[in-house]
């Protein structure tokens, strides 16, 4: 212990003694563990950490329907019903109707919020716990529809609604104009089955129907598969296990269902890696930030090793006297072991503010979906302490090679040289020049993966989605009544319609389903009359409900045929729009026009055929789809609301915001307009993945580029000093400021010019990585390979002139 302290006390004193290369190894070091520590907690929090709130004992999975193509789907509640009653590795199975709106309060003004329809094992399986009251329990209201008006609150909803009434247990409230009765709040850490959303209330999935929040279908037929699933294995039960169970039930489901479940299959995964909430959608970027993070630690290492070479070879006279005199070789390199210890200690600590300041920033590349939606993402100390100790032993390791270097001189020519001159040896020279092209090798992947992603952003915005988005206003609207179906169709087509009359507005519609949102919407299972589907094919086709007028407003092209109009009513001919990709999978390319296709138990005739454009995803491929009149298909359930599209002749879209609010109430006070926003605003939405890798691997680039510069400058400086004398009497001897600038930039250039090379190998090689997530770019673009390069040299020229130019004056 005693050498120890005698180590740090020395070491502490060496490094005071240096302040400029004591600070610049410890910024740099504290870069790489701050970016690190960052990436780390947020990969921690939204693709590693436990559904916030719930207490399963890492036994929680997600239960999702698989078709053999592997998309994955939510479940039918009669699935779900069979795999709870038979299998035998689950300890629970549950499902939830998620994200489903609801109104509260009296009718006159109610106040919109987010819940969810569940069964009665919901919180058991999920082990969510109370803060007031109780939750509901495992098999408490059983399947019967209608039966069990209770509602559990959320504490966030339970605080700003009822101002955290701890009375409220017991009392009731309204629920889509019906009374229901608060048992119970749940616990400040858990916000729902969405991570990154907030659910303001649960109810009984059999109230779903009763209060017109659920389609009662959904509850009865096995085809309806809008139940989102969570299971939990039994103590000592494996995933492989219960998985093989319960592909084995599927497989029977399949077999007594055939028309239902043809191809379905079940998968069990960890519930952070299921197919709804923000994990699926940053996990990808995620990974590849977490590369990325890596690669600017190994640069600021390989930066460290290079400052270390630099102050151990200004210290050889120090060292070789020291060992001379009975230190010893390995006392040395103990000491200045320790050196290194000390500055990675002093960048773990000033590493901290930093990664608590950036913890935050994933927020504002969040996308704006005019719901609430939040990550908690705070210092795991777990996390953090073991990254930050990692990141600190691999500091260390980067002064190993230094200090062995530095006590392996000769001693002899060191000591001779009586402190006029600290040259160090060639091999030392070459270790430096080997540093340095590490680091502007992996900065040169740095800068390509900065590129590839920000072009591959801008790429997908600018795809075209076959439709015009641009100045069109989106917003919901919601009818907070218990009126008739065909009642509420007729409040919207008049709203739809007063709305067409106000000047400024070109057009107006609404629908069911916006284009380019976030999932996949709904299908209906055709007959189509003619075609013959091939044994096992499965007919489930992807549709929108649309009200008159919705193709005029988003300028989606017809190829044949007409829009619906006011024909198209309940009283009507029942009719439907196909588009390209239908007519030709089903009737080979032939017109599809005033063909039949039955859907819903009703034949209905072609009477347009749409021309393709993008539904769920901008990079998706062509896919059959169909549209189908409001008036004669029905409105979705009471609480899903519509999406009303109003088409302006301002370059001010959201102008129309405000008019839209006032037409809703002059055409009915229970209609709530809510979260109005550009069509370009929403549909940029689930490109936020793509947004937050392009500005994290820009600013993450951007800082190995630094690092990069900075280890180049201080090998071109450090050499530059020791060649002074050489630089010196060359110019005396008539040489010229200019062919010893060039001798000296020379070299640095070479360098970078080796760098880059090992850089462009290196992304050729791991090229195959990121190909799936960019869009409209190879890995391997010439024109971000030739940017990089470009960047890099100009760096390296300016980093190799600086000093070379002082060495001339």
């Amino acid at each position: 212990m005693r050498f120890l302290w005698h180590d740090l006390s020395y070491g502490w004193r060496a490094l005071r003694s240096s302040p400029g290369f004591s600070a610049l190894t410890v910024f740099t070091l504290a870069l790489g563990i701050a970016a690190n520590t960052t990436v780390f907690s947020w990969i921690h929090a939204v693709l590693l950490s436990p559904l916030p709130g719930t207490h399963a004992g890492g036994r929680l999975v997600a239960v999702e329907s698989n078709e053999r193509s592997g998309e994955g789907h939510n479940i039918s509640y009669s699935d779900y019903r069979d795999y709870r009653d038979h299998s035998k590795s689950l300890e629970g199975i549950t499902v939830t109707w998620d994200l489903l709106p609801f109104f509260v309060g009296p009718l006159d003004h109610p106040e919109r919020v987010l819940g969810e329809a569940v069964a009665s094992d919901y919180f058991d399986v999920l082990g969510v716990r109370p803060e007031l009251g109780r939750l509901f329990a495992a098999r408490e209201f059983g399947d019967q529809a209608g039966l069990y008006p209770a509602v559990v609150l959320g504490d966030r909803f339970w605080r700003r609604y009822f101002h955290a009434d701890a009375a409220i247990v017991g009392r009731a409230m309204r629920v889509n104009g019906h009374e229901m009765t608060v048992v119970g709040v749940t616990a400040p850490d858990f916000a729902g089955s969405i991570r990154g959303v907030d659910a303001d209330l649960w109810i009984p999935m059999t109230m779903g129907a009763a209060l017109g929040a659920i389609d009662p279908g959904c509850l009865t037929e096995r085809g309806c598969r809008p139940w989102q699933s969570f299971a939990r294995l039994k103590p000592g039960a494996r995933l492989a296990q219960a998985n093989g169970e319960m592909q084995a039930l599927a497989a029977q489901l399949e077999r007594t269902y055939p028309e239902t479940n043809r191809h379905m299959s079940v998968k069990l995964l960890p519930e952070s890696q299921a197919n709804a909430g923000v994990q699926a959608f940053l996990g990808a970027p995620l990974r590849i930030l977490m590369a990325t993070s890596l690669l600017v630690l190994a640069i600021a290492c390989v930066n460290v090793s290079n400052l270390l070479l630099a102050r151990s070879a200004a210290r050889q006279r120090e060292i070789a006297i020291r060992i001379v005199t009975g230190a010893g070789a390995a006392r040395v390199v103990r000491q200045l072991l320790t050196e290194t210890l000390l500055l990675a200690a002093l960048a773990v600590v000033t590493s901290l503010p930093l990664s608590l300041w950036l913890m935050d920033t994933l927020q504002y590349v969040m996308p704006d979906l005019g719901i609430s939606m939040r990550l908690d993402i705070t210092m795991n100390w777990q996390v953090g302490g073991f990254t930050m100790l990692v990141c600190a032993a691999a500091a260390l390791l980067a002064g190993v090679t230094p200090a062995w270097t530095a006590v392996r001189g000769p001693l002899n020519e060191t000591l001779k040289e009586g402190g006029r001159s600290t040259t160090a040896g060639s091999g030392t020279h070459r270790l430096r020049d080997l540093f340095v092209v590490a680091e502007v090798g992996l900065a040169m992947v740095g800068l390509v993966g900065a590129g590839l992603f920000t072009r591959s952003f801008h790429n997908a915005r600018t795809l075209n989605p076959g439709f015009d988005p641009k100045n069109v206003v989106l917003c919901r609207a919601y009818l907070a009544s218990n009126s008739a179906e065909q009642q509420q169709i007729q409040i919207f087509e008049r709203l739809r319609q007063r709305l067409e009359q106000l000047p400024g507005v070109a057009a107006a519609s609404f629908a069911d389903l916006i284009p380019l949102g976030f999932g996949l919407g709904p299908t209906w299972g055709l007959t189509i009359e003619g075609y013959t589907p091939a044994p096992g094919e499965d007919m489930s086709t992807p549709r929108a409900l649309v009200s008159p007028g919705y193709f005029a407003t988003l300028r989606m092209p017809l190829a044949e045929g007409r829009d619906f109009d006011a024909r198209d009513d309940a009283s009507g001919a029942l009719v439907m729009i196909v588009n390209q990709a239908f007519e030709q999978r089903y009737y080979g390319g032939r017109s599809a026009m005033g063909r039949r296709i039955r859907f819903g138990g009703k034949w209905r005739t072609v009477v347009g055929v749409a021309r393709d454009t993008k539904y769920y995803y901008l990079t998706e491929p062509r896919r059959p789809f169909f549209y189908a009149p409001i008036p004669q298909a029905g409105l979705p359930p009471q609480g899903a609301g519509v999406a009303f599209f109003t088409r302006t002749t301002s370059s001010d879209p959201m102008s129309a915001a405000a008019a839209l609010r006032k037409q809703a109430a002059e055409v009915d006070p229970a209609i709530l307009v809510v979260y109005p926003m550009t069509l370009v605003t929403y549909i940029e939405g689930p490109l936020f993945a793509q947004r937050a890798a392009a500005v994290v691997l820009t600013a993450l680039g951007a800082l190995a580029l630094m690092l990069a510069a900075t280890g180049l400058y201080s090998v071109m400086a450090y050499s530059v000093t020791q060649r002074t004398h050489e630089i010196g009497i060359r110019m005396a001897l008539g040489a010229k400021s200019f062919s010893v600038l060039a001798m000296m930039v020379r070299r640095g250039m070479l360098l970078t010019f080796w760098g880059v090379l090992a850089g462009t190998v290196l992304v050729l090689v791991t090229r195959k990585v990121v190909a799936g997530v960019l869009t409209g770019i190879s890995p391997a673009d010439p024109g971000i390979m030739a940017g990089a390069t470009m960047v890099l040299g100009m760096v390296a020229l300016a980093a190799s002139f600086l000093p070379a130019r002082r060495a001339t004056q």
